[in-house]
């Protein structure tokens, strides 16, 4: 196994709990459908820079994945599955290996679990931002000025229960709707004042998990993401 090999800390698109990414020259033509890839390598299309041979070996080889329950994305000379099935993801390793550059998947059968098994979005990681916030809170970037104000205002009584970032703070204050404003809460009793402050002005709310709560271990450490 040459490839590199990572810990999930969350479902990809909400969904997916393994990655698995190839590279290939012409990797990109696999959006365009089975005909246009055969005209590729046929040599009735022209392209640069594609190896046809190996092409045709990655396509022979991926096309028992190119299915609806696994999803795919192609740009360039990287071809990324997703999918939710581990008999599925161990099959892709083993059949694509030689194209594979990287894998992604959950640390342990109880990371797995908790990711799939609850309908809260879920992320692993091994210290918890700032080592003190559990919830992530998005704020939808169309939420009406006068909210973003006294939002503001209300939760400079708090101190370091809730945590906002620059971008966040500009955005309080700005008429505009742009980025994407977000702010960390230390604990669930702060995440129900806030959810009962912002209401439907919450796009997502994240809660993370450190693996020493679930009593795991891995090879690799994943920090908690911005």
């Amino acid at each position: 196994m040459l490839y590199k090999k990572t810990a999930s800390s969350k479902l990809f698109y909400g969904k997916w709990p393994y990655k698995v990414i190839c590279r290939v020259e012409g990797a990109w033509t696999i959006r365009y459908g089975s005909s246009y890839i055969r005209d590729v390598i046929n040599g009735k299309t022209f392209t640069r820079n594609i190896n046809k041979s190996r092409l045709k070996t990655f396509i022979k080889l991926a096309e028992p994945f190119l299915i609806n329950t696994i999803k795919k994305r192609c740009e360039s000379s990287i071809c990324t599955f997703y999918c939710a099935d581990s008999a599925l993801y161990n099959e892709m390793k083993n059949k694509l290996e030689e194209f594979i550059i990287e894998v992604v998947e959950p640390g342990s059968q109880e990371e797995l679990d908790l990711l799939t098994k609850n309908t809260a979005k879920k992320v692993v990681c091994d210290d918890l931002p700032h080592k003190l916030y559990r919830y992530k809170i998005s704020i939808k970037a169309t939420t009406p000025p006068n909210i973003r104000t006294s939002f503001k205002s209300w939760i400079s009584n708090y101190g370091e229960n809730i945590k906002t970032s620059g971008s966040t703070d500009r955005w309080f204050t700005s008429l505009r709707n742009y980025g994407q404003p977000f702010i960390y809460v230390k604990d669930s009793p702060m995440l129900s004042m806030v959810s009962l402050f912002l209401g439907g002005n919450i796009s997502k709310i994240e809660e993370y998990v450190p693996r020493s709560s679930i009593n795991t271990s891995i090879d690799q450490e994943q920090p908690c993401p911005p």
